[in-house]
């Protein structure tokens, strides 16, 4: 069954959280956190969306995200999933 499609308000702040299925953990060192920081900036350019904070733990990280786009939310959550995995 598939999942019911999720509906984004234009200008509204989501804390989002996801985390690795599998895999090596991000591991805290300046190469890593410089890389992730990349990865948000590219993708916040990409998709328009506006990060307010962020946070990358071991094997998951949480996002706060002003929508000022709401079509386009699901396309910056899954860049940023997938280039950081």
């Amino acid at each position: 069954m598939p999942n019911a499609r999720k509906f984004f308000v234009k200008d509204a702040v989501y804390f989002i959280t996801t985390s690795t299925e599998q895999g090596l953990p991000f591991i805290p060192n300046i190469i890593i956190n410089s890389i992730l920081k990349g990865i948000l900036a590219r993708a916040q350019y990409l998709y328009g969306q506006e990060i307010c904070h962020f946070v990358f733990m071991a094997n998951h990280f949480h996002l706060i995200v002003k929508v000022t786009n709401p079509e386009t939310l699901p396309d910056f959550i899954g860049y940023i999933k997938g280039k950081s995995a």
